[in-house]
């Protein structure tokens, strides 16, 4: 045919179109028992029977050159048409016939055009799918040797699914419809699982997206310490990257158990370990920095529980050329001064969650045996500090020069008649609030962005990532409005630990804790064969809490990342552990330190004094606690 040609039966096309539109907005709708042509419009009826739609895809095989702009055409008319009729059409095989063999033609190379439209279209079905779901009946073949075609929407979208722009999101809303979908059919389940190239796409994504990121980030400020939202909208590459996790959040949300257990294990083994785990061990301190920003950003981004486990078996279980990484990265707390904020800022994520498992590694484990305390104060580790003596003592702490008697708090004697402390009340943190935004984790403010004309209470808030309280009573000081802002935050992490497995108080903890442990050691110099089987089974034994909170409660597999005698190698000898150790240690070169870095320190170890277990709490705010000679507490830090 001639490009005279061409044009007229486009012409033609497009004139079809616009009457079968009208003809489906003016006519009566059709019954519900089925569409059939004697039901349908005349045009529509007329287009049917003489299978219009089936010749015009034959003919357009044989028009050469124009072949594109004819697959273009196409795909507008049946895009238009789904959009604009009753769903039943689909049902018909003068319709659907040469549907699916136009969709299955364009499963080769198209010029971008077509892909934008064959995208469009795709979405358009997924749609119609996700609200009849008996039309799976039509586009899912239940046999298993037909291939990508046993799912032919599906297939085609998934090469679209790291895409950029408009095309890649309307193929991310198109297959998420899908994954929804295989929640309800388990046959669509197993052949996303088993039978499509999904899952590897989505993992392999990642690491390729990873790849391109920046590897040195250009940092002005002296005061930054992690990646805000701004920061992404100025790297392209990393809001490409945070697209395509996102995803995976989302599709571990809605899909299949069977999709969402594949596609954690592929994140694992296919980016976790070989991408991540080599980019926090880069050579120069500009890469390493940025690639624990980057770990940081994409704990802050990931919402669904079963995702952010996967990243914490990756940081507690996991090592990087016989180091452990939890390890390596506890020690760089002690570095330079831009790596030990990116390091602290990144142990803040991991604390504002409320994790057992983390919890535990970091702290707990070593503070369980009480080695720390005289053995005849063991029995004061569970002491509530009713009258926070605590408090008055650290408050003694501050200089002379720095307090004045009009500007001095209100005594906290007073504030006990008007507040009563309840049993247990240690400090707590806010609960992590839902993320959608990259900066939600902190709160309100980023470092370097307190609001100009701010009280230095509320300043120094934003700076460490408190929210100040918006709905502070009328009259409330800056003094008023940080102590209703760190109620809030005790009340809110004592909700989240309710679900722990232990209270860790001591003593009736200790004996199956460390049994844990022993049972982790014996298993440390197993062959790598061993090591998968045991991850597998230990990822079976993970009971994960529903709940808001955002509380992680394993039994087993958190311990069993220490691969080393840990806490418990010798009960007797005082030992707090390398976290505590290297906070203690910075806290110590106070004098030394940046503000800055200050500023991060203090907010970190104020973190940990919110949790209510009483191991932590009494090691952090006790000051009567007697602790062995090698071992010293917080106050006794801080006055040193």
């Amino acid at each position: 045919p001639t490009s005279d040609d061409i044009t007229g039966v486009l012409n033609h096309l497009d004139q079809m179109v616009n009457f079968l539109v009208e003809e489906a907005r003016d006519g009566p709708n059709p019954p519900q028992g089925g569409m059939c042509p004697s039901s349908a419009g005349p045009i529509l009826d007329y287009m049917l029977m003489e299978g219009v739609l089936d010749r015009l895809f034959q003919w357009s095989l044989y028009t050469g050159e124009f072949l594109n702009n004819l697959k273009l055409e196409q795909l507008r008319i049946y895009e238009v048409l789904v959009s604009h009729s009753n769903h039943e059409l689909l049902l018909q095989q003068p319709f659907l016939r040469p549907l699916l063999h136009l969709l299955a033609s364009c499963a080769d190379c198209a010029p971008l055009e077509v892909e934008k439209r064959l995208v469009v279209l795709l979405n358009t079905l997924c749609v119609c799918l996700s609200q009849h779901p008996q039309l799976l009946e039509v586009f899912f073949s239940a046999s298993s040797d037909q291939g990508p075609a046993r799912f032919l929407i599906f297939s085609l979208l998934i090469p679209f699914v790291h895409r950029e722009g408009a095309i890649g999101q309307q193929a991310r809303d198109a297959l998420l419809l899908c994954m929804s979908l295989s929640r309800k059919n388990q046959g669509i389940g197993r052949y996303i699982a088993e039978h499509s190239n999904f899952c590897p796409v989505l993992a392999t994504g990642l690491s390729g997206l990873y790849s391109v990121l920046p590897r040195k980030l250009t940092i002005v400020a002296d005061d930054w310490y992690r990646l805000t939202h701004e920061d992404i909208q100025e790297i392209p590459e990393l809001a490409m990257f945070l697209n395509s996790l996102e995803f995976c959040n989302a599709v571990i949300q809605v899909s299949d158990p069977m999709v969402q257990e594949q596609l954690l294990e592929y994140i694992y083994q296919g980016f976790l370990i070989p991408v991540v785990g080599p980019a926090l061990h880069q050579n120069t301190m500009e890469e390493i920095v940025t690639a624990t920003s980057y770990l940081d950003l994409f704990l802050r981004t990931v919402t669904e529980p079963q995702l952010l486990l996967v990243f914490f078996r990756f940081l507690l279980t996991e090592r990087y050329e016989g180091h452990r990484i939890l390890t390596t990265l506890i020690s760089r707390i002690g570095g330079l001064s831009r790596l030990c904020l990116v390091t602290m800022a990144l142990f803040r994520t991991l604390l504002d969650f409320n994790c057992e498992d983390i919890m535990l590694e970091l702290v707990l484990k070593y503070l369980v045996p009480c080695s720390h305390v005289m053995v005849s104060q063991r029995s004061r580790v569970c002491d509530v500090d009713l009258y926070s003596c605590a408090a008055e003592k650290f408050l003694s702490l501050v200089p002379a020069c720095c307090s004045c008697a009009e500007d001095a708090p209100t005594p906290l004697s007073s504030l006990l008649s008007v507040e009563k402390v309840t049993r247990g009340g240690s400090l707590q943190v806010r609960s992590r609030r839902p993320r959608r935004s990259f900066s939600g984790v902190l709160g309100s403010y980023e470092a370097g962005d307190a609001p100009r004309g701010l009280p230095l209470s509320q300043t120094m808030m934003a700076l460490n990532g408190t929210s100040v309280p918006s709905s502070a009573p009328k009259g409330y000081t800056g003094y008023h409005l940080y102590l209703a802002d760190a109620r809030s935050g005790v009340r809110s992490t004592r909700r989240a630990c309710l679900n722990w497995s232990s209270s860790y108080d001591g003593a009736s903890d200790l004996n199956g804790v460390a049994s844990a442990t022993t049972r982790v050691e014996a298993k440390a110099d197993d062959t790598k064969a061993d090591d998968a089987k045991t991850d597998e089974a230990l990822a079976e034994d993970c009971s994960v809490s529903a709940g808001d909170s955002g509380i992680f409660v394993t039994r087993e597999w958190s311990t069993a990342a220490a691969g080393g005698k840990g806490g418990f190698d010798a009960f007797g000898s005082p030992n707090i552990g390398p976290f505590l150790g290297v906070l203690l240690a910075r806290l110590e070169m106070m004098p030394q330190n940046d503000v800055y870095t200050n500023l991060q320190l203090t907010a970190l170890i104020g973190r940990l004094a919110l949790y209510p277990q009483p191991l932590l709490r009494s090691f952090l705010l006790s000051h009567s606690l007697v602790f062995q000679p090698s071992v010293r507490s917080l106050f006794q830090v801080c006055v040193a």
